[in-house]
This record gives structure tokens, sequence and C-alpha cells, in this order.
């Protein structure tokens, strides 16, 4: 595969109100959550991830960590924003440390400066099974960063991150102490072996990242998801489409008109992981491109084939042992789709416990985590198994 280029990178951005919009959604998150640390006897930890976006990746990695660290405040910071470094500043009165959530933000300069500043503050950080910034596509970097993300890591406790490829791209940056813990949303993974389905629905999620995607084409990705719903629904298939983010539900709609698929047919979910695990686990086979919505889907028992729009995809699919069913977004073809459906539909159980197993190995292996962050895994637990919110 093709670096992503620069060019590419900078097309197709979000406008300036959706950036002003997050930003002040971030900012008045941040600043609710310092004033009620302050007013409490729960102490403050501080929290690198992103936030205010409606992203459901982002607001289950957030959840996840405040259920693995009940009787703290998480209080979201970014380095980059005025605000947030004076909030910084008073968090790191109480704290003695801080918490890089989920996300590829691993070797991005927003979580340099917030680390430096961290740092200066005396904080040291861990890790939540982060994401890191593939150089193949986001570039290599400058000897004056790596100099920089060494010295950072210096002040760094636990390295836990989301799969192999980020643990490699820590060890080569001479980061040993990296190690695979798995993606927080991993911890939905079902603790019984799903059973085997013989239904005709196949859940799709497709999407937008603003262009950044491996050859900077997502039209003809898209194009062929829609040509796939179509030949499925032909056939005697039900379809299903899911968005876990605003700007991907208009290009839901779109699919669901372009196939006739009719009203009914979208799952929006960009809050609560729990109901979407169980609108996923009602399909007998799933074709994905957005990270979590691959994640909640392997996690219930649904065999699934990833389609791979940035690293982190093959990142986690190879995580759990399942880098043969990943489709680089550059190469999707409808014929392709296809023929990888009529494959997964015979193999199903096969595909699917294999790709549960995996999920629920690395589940363990994310809560004995928590574990050693001073987390409480069995709070974590107990809330994946309630009705509560």
């Amino acid at each position: 595969m093709s670096s992503m280029g620069n060019a590419t990178r900078r097309s197709n951005t979000p406008s300036v109100r959706q950036r002003l919009l997050s930003r002040y959604r971030a900012n008045l998150l941040a600043a609710r959550r310092t004033t009620y640390a302050i007013g409490s006897a729960n102490r403050p930890l501080p929290y690198f991830g992103t936030v205010g976006v409606s992203n459901l990746g982002d607001e289950l990695v957030l959840t996840i960590a405040e259920k693995s660290f009940p009787g703290r405040v998480l209080i979201p910071v970014d380095g980059r924003r005025p605000l947030q470094r004076r909030l910084l500043r008073i968090a790191a009165s109480d704290a003695q440390s801080m918490l890089v959530g989920g996300g590829t933000s691993i070797l991005s300069l927003p979580l340099l400066r917030t680390l430096q500043q961290a740092v200066h503050l005396g904080l040291r950080f861990s890790t939540f099974g982060s994401g890191v910034d593939d150089p193949s596509f986001f570039g290599q970097l400058e000897p004056a960063a790596r100099d920089a993300w060494e010295s950072v890591f210096a002040s760094s406790e636990e390295i836990g991150v989301r799969g192999p490829m980020s643990v490699a791209a820590l060890h080569e940056l001479g980061v040993t102490r990296a190690r695979m813990v798995g993606d927080p949303a991993i911890v939905f993974a079902k603790e019984t072996a799903p059973a085997a389905g013989g239904g005709q629905v196949l859940g799709i999620n497709v999407g937008t990242a603003y262009g950044a995607v491996w050859g900077g084409d997502e039209e003809s990705a898209l194009k062929a998801v829609t040509q796939l719903a179509t030949s499925v629904r032909r056939s005697g298939w039900s379809v299903r489409l899911f968005s876990v983010w605003p700007p991907d539900t208009a290009i839901a709609a779109r699919i669901a008109r372009e196939a006739s698929l009719g009203e009914g047919s979208i799952c929006a979910e960009y809050f609560d992981g729990r109901r979407l695990a169980t609108a996923l686990g009602q399909c007998d086979l799933f074709v994905g491109m957005k990270l979590h919505s691959q994640i909640l889907a392997t996690c219930s028992g649904v065999p699934t084939l990833a389609i791979e729009y940035q690293p982190k995809t093959s990142d986690f699919m190879s995580a759990i042992g399942s880098a043969s069913e990943v489709v680089g977004i550059n190469s999707v073809r409808a014929a392709t789709l296809r023929e990888f459906v009529e494959h997964m539909s015979m193999c199903r159980e096969e595909i699917a416990i294999r790709q549960w197993s995996g999920c629920r190995a690395l589940a363990n292996r994310f809560l004995s985590y928590v574990s050693e962050l001073g987390g409480s895994p069995d709070h974590l637990s107990r809330w994946l198994r309630s009705d509560h919110p």
C-alpha cells in the first residue's frame, strides 16, 4: 500500500463550524468535570482522547475508562487548547498520573504537546489500549520529533497498546516495554461462544474519514458497497446499515436509497456501545469499515469482513488472529466483496468462533491490564453486565 500523502489528508476536511462546535463541547465537558472534581472527594485523572464529536469509538473508550476507575473524575485535556491547558495544571495539583485514551494518538503531535506539558507538571502517564500512528500512512517522524518522544516516554509507566503493529512501531522507537493489550472496546466480547446462525441478514458499515484513507479514494468503495447491498438484496438477503458517527449517517441514507433497502434499514448509534453490540449481534454476517463497528461485531460473534481504510484495521484484526478477513479500501470491488460474503456464509461458524475466541482472549488480557493500572476490572465487568448506562 502506498502512503496516503499529505495533500490527500488536507482535502475534504470538516467545516470551520464543525471544528468550533467540537472544540466547544470538549472544553465544556472538561470544565464541568474539573469543577466537579474540585468540589468532591473524587480525585481527578487527566485523560487524553477525542471528545465532543459524537463518535462512538471515542465516546465508548471514555466511558470504559470511567467505569474502569471508579472514584476518579476523568478530565479531558488537550495541549493545543488554552482552556484545557489551564485545567491540566489544576488537575495536576491533585493527580500523580495521566491516562492516554483510545484512538490512534501515540506519535501524533497533539498528544506529544499534551504529554510534554504533563511531564513538565510532574505527571507520569500510562496508555489505555491506544493505537500508534503508522509511519507508512502518516509519514516518518522527523529526528527532532523522535527525540521528543523518546524524552516523553522516559516518564511513562505502563504502555499497553491496541495491537501488534502498534507494538512494533514503539519497539522500533526503542520503547521496548510496549505490549499488546487490545482496544478498550474489546471488553464487549461475549463470555460464551456464539451459536451458529443460518439466517440471511447482512450488516454493513461504511462512512467517511474526510479523505484520510489509503489511496485517498472513498467514493469507489462506497459505490462497491452499494452494489454489494443491491446484489445481496436481490438474492433474498436483508441488509442493515450501521452508522457510528453523524457524518456517516448521510452516507448510509444514500446507500439505502440507491440499493432500495427501504425505511428502517439504518441503525445510527453514536454513544451506546452495548446497544450497538446488541443490534450487530442480530446480523448473520458483517462488512464494516469503521474500527469500533468491526470490534463490536467480532465481539458479538458475527463473522466480519473488515475494510481497511487506515492501518488501525489491520492492527486490530491481526490482534485477534483474523488478518485474512481484511480487504484494503483501495482494492474494494463489488465482485470482491460478494466473493468474501459468499465464502463467509459457507464458513460462518468457523470464522465466528475464531474471531470471537481472539476477542475473548484479548478481553481477558485487557481486564488484567486495567488491574495493573490500579483500576477495577470487577467494576467494569459489572457495568458490562448491567442494564444501566
